[in-house]
């Protein structure tokens, strides 16, 4: 039997948590799986159970029941060219949003079924395989061996279906026969090449207008449910399009009251997370927001938009974040949300993929943090009153830097250049503290900067990666100094970066970095979001990032765990301050 205890600072509790604040973040309107019994319903078997033995098991449904009931009306409508065939040569497909569908029993599928094949005899086929949830990083060995495989038999003549008939509705399959139970290191994959079922998928990029109206209803309150699969050629591939099944799961809690608390304590951390986005909207709605960053940041027509500031039109800007893509609108991304929750003004999101804070040396590149930093304020003179900035990760494998191990070819000039071996003198303090070793070092930064010509209050200064800083922490530190004293002195927040599967985490990059950012934010005086502390962690990145294999890039729901811990970062210093 699956079985959860309630543990209140342990994993099941904190995935519980999870959930509940995505369906808060996402779904503002819905009930998240697992939130609550639904009365009992012979028909579907939703509801809650005390079992003999005193344990306690509820089941619900993995999609809301509002949506998936949306999605089923709509799907019948022809009319509607949201939906696709899956291409079940590529099968199976494993979700994305894996993370609600362990730990539990399946009961039961509803499959969206777009079109049947030629049956056996009148039955008709469509396969899940029980796979590791924990080994994404062999993805390959995964799907090609799952751990068990049931191939589900669907009698046409009690739903109503054909050979080769297209059938645009959801039926939905009892699978208590099968037994299928889910640990909590595994998940479910969909579908095989051989199955005579063929589902519908969601096309993502529908969503981006209103002539699509399933695909922006499903995008906008659920989410992106990408899936993974290997192609026919061997090769691994993400699909930018939603699989749209919904379950029955039953999980078993130690107890009722073990539940019950469990729900209690998911109810009073969102009415807390509520309480704390009020006191920081009461500081700052209606003010001004400005932001800097890279790829992760963007958002077309915003970050690149020049009725902002006339400088930059030309910022790069990541392909999941322009209007092909469902999470093009500013309020899917970290910061937007932000803005858009709490009532902020947008004023300068400087934000260019694949951007550098060491950056490039052409004046016209803006591939320079310390260049746009000068860039926060817009066309009309408007001062941002709070500055956001998440930028790194793009240095730490391309930009020379005191993070690197002995050897490696941009860790050579730390060897000669004082103000390149931050970070090894920060492991080296003694008794100094840290803010004492910072101060140290930014003093010798500043006068090597003006030794090479830079003048902070120049209105174009003379900026050279190079020549006025040797490393990206030099860099860092002087574009942070100046936004703190321009701009009437805004409230600063500095993003450490988000735990990844990229090799610059692998390797200790990452970590080192990051201990470096901390410091600056101890020495600055400006407030820390720790990602590090947060939410995306390296043990769950893959759930909430586009590109699996690095889970270098958050999706919708990686950004709005993003947004949750901004809030609560903003507020704590807030309280600090009062």
């Amino acid at each position: 039997m699956v079985y959860l205890k309630y543990q209140p600072k342990g994993d099941a509790s904190m995935k519980k948590l999870l959930l509940v604040f995505l369906s808060l973040l996402l779904i503002c309107s819905m009930v998240l799986v697992g939130c609550g019994p639904k009365d009992e319903d012979p028909e579907d078997d939703l509801g809650a159970t005390e079992n003999e033995d005193g344990t306690y098991s509820v089941s619900t449904t993995y999609l809301p029941s509002a949506l998936s009931t949306s999605i089923g009306t709509m799907l019948a409508d022809e009319d509607d060219e949201s939906f696709y065939i899956a291409n079940l040569k590529n099968a199976p497909f494993l979700m994305v949003d894996d993370m609600q569908i362990s730990d539990c029993k399946v009961k039961s599928i509803s499959i969206p079924i777009y079109k049947t094949l030629e049956s056996d005899n009148g039955v008709f086929t469509f396969t899940l395989c029980v796979v590791r949830a924990d080994s994404l990083s062999n993805l390959k060995d995964t799907l090609n061996n799952p751990l068990k495989k049931y191939t589900i038999s669907i009698d046409g003549s009690r739903y109503g279906l054909e050979d080769s008939q297209t059938v645009r509705q959801y039926v939905k399959i009892d699978l208590k026969e099968y037994d299928i139970s889910l640990t909590k290191t595994q998940t479910l994959a969909f579908g095989d090449p051989d199955d005579t079922i063929l589902p519908a998928i969601i096309r993502n990029d529908k969503a981006k207008t209103d002539d699509n109206p399933a695909a922006k209803l499903f995008t906008d309150s659920w989410g992106v449910v990408s899936y993974y699969y290997y192609n026919e050629d061997g090769a691994f591939s993400i699909a930018h399009s939603s699989l749209l099944f919904d379950l029955v799961l039953e999980r078993t809690y130690e107890s009722k009251e073990a539940y019950e608390q469990l729900i209690a304590d998911a109810e009073s951390a969102a009415a807390d997370y509520q309480a704390k986005l009020a006191a920081v909207k009461a500081k700052y709605e209606g003010k001004y927001i400005s932001m800097m960053g890279d790829s992760i940041s963007t958002c077309e027509g915003v970050t690149n938009n020049t009725q902002y500031n006339s400088t930059i039109g030309s910022n790069a800007v990541y392909g999941q974040h322009k209007k092909a893509a469902p999470a093009y609108h500013y309020s899917k991304i970290y910061w937007g949300r932000f803005a858009t929750d709490v009532g902020m003004n947008l004023d300068v999101m400087n934000a260019w993929s694949g951007g550098r804070v060491y950056g490039k040396s052409e004046a016209s590149y803006n591939d320079n943090m310390l260049k746009r930093s000068y860039q926060l304020a817009n066309n009309d003179g408007v001062n941002p009153d709070l500055v956001i900035l998440y930028y790194g990760i793009n240095d730490i494998n391309s930009s020379p830097s005191s993070i690197y191990n002995p050897g490696h070819n941009l860790s050579s000039v730390v060897q000669y250049d004082p103000t390149s071996n931050l970070y090894q003198q920060l492991q080296n303090k003694g008794t100094k503290t840290e803010s004492e070793i910072v101060a140290a070092w930014f003093a010798e930064v500043q006068a090597k900067a003006a030794d090479a010509g830079y003048i902070r209050t120049d209105e174009n200064p003379v900026i050279t990666p190079g020549q006025t800083y040797s490393c990206w922490e030099a860099a860092y530190a002087l574009s942070l100094y100046n936004i703190l004293n321009s701009y009437n002195g805004p409230d600063v927040y500095i993003m450490t970066l988000i735990e990844t599967n990229h090799s610059s985490a692998n390797d200790g990059k990452l970590d080192r970095a990051n201990t470096i950012l901390r410091a600056f934010a101890e020495y600055f005086d400006v407030g820390l979001i720790d990602q590090q502390q947060g939410y995306v962690l390296r043990n769950n990145c893959h759930l909430y990032t586009y590109d699996t294999e690095s889970s270098l890039h958050p999706n919708i729901k990686g950004h709005a765990l993003m947004t949750k811990l901004i809030v609560e970062t903003v507020y704590d210093r807030i309280s600090r301050e009062q």
